[in-house]
């Protein structure tokens, strides 16, 4: 076992890029213990379910370069369709979040964000939309001011239709790149993993209404 090729499947994939963000961003080596424990338990599955190969502590080595190529946006001759899924569909929200924890009595606020986004070209997206007097979600059409008042008067979100994550270092965003979305729909567009996502989850809802 072992020794032939191994085909990476997504729960192997997942628990590799949550060795990486646990370790912060670490391209931990092959020789690492917690990458030598992560091959250990592969392996003890791969025996329990009688898989002919798992993920050696090199693959995973390999991988978690995968994913600091992924991070820094640079050349990504190794990554894989999956490593993209994964990464999409588990990473963005993770840099994302902002993450508050209180420890002895202090509290402590980070906030991690990945990409750099520019804000001018969201507002000016919310300020057509709203002299227009459409300022509610694209896909559900929820709008908060009706919802919440004066509370929720202006807000809404902007996802890009194309994931920054996706963009190969820096690149023009047109308003055309960008879709007004409420917070709800806003999380599920970032769980679909493909380029198609908008219109997925819009037919998704229509198929549900029907």
């Amino acid at each position: 076992m072992g020794t032939l090729k191994h085909l990476w499947n997504k729960k192997e994939t997942v628990a590799v890029l949550k060795l990486f963000l646990k370790n912060e961003n670490k391209n931990l080596s092959k020789n690492n213990v917690k990458v030598l424990e992560l091959a250990e338990l592969f392996k003890r599955e791969a025996i329990e379910r009688k898989r002919e190969t798992y993920p050696s502590a090199a693959s995973i080595a390999m991988k978690l370069g995968n994913f600091t190529s992924l991070l820094n946006q640079k050349g990504l001759p190794h990554v894989s369709k999956l490593d993209k899924q994964v990464w999409q569909e588990y990473a963005i929200p993770w840099y994302f979040q902002e993450i508050v924890n209180a420890e002895e009595g202090k509290q402590v606020t980070v906030t991690h964000l990945l990409y750099e986004r520019n804000r001018c070209i969201v507002n000016k997206k919310k300020q057509q939309a709203a002299l227009k007097g459409e300022l509610e979600c694209e896909i559900c059409h929820f709008n908060f001011e009706k919802v919440y008042g004066n509370v929720g008067k202006n807000f809404i979100e902007a996802h890009h239709i194309v994931p920054l994550a996706e963009a190969k270092g820096l690149h023009n965003t047109k308003l055309e790149d960008l879709i007004l979305v409420c917070s709800n729909c806003h999380r599920m567009l970032h769980r679909i993993p493909s380029k198609n996502a908008v219109d997925i989850l819009k037919n998704r809802l229509k198929n549900m209404q029907n």
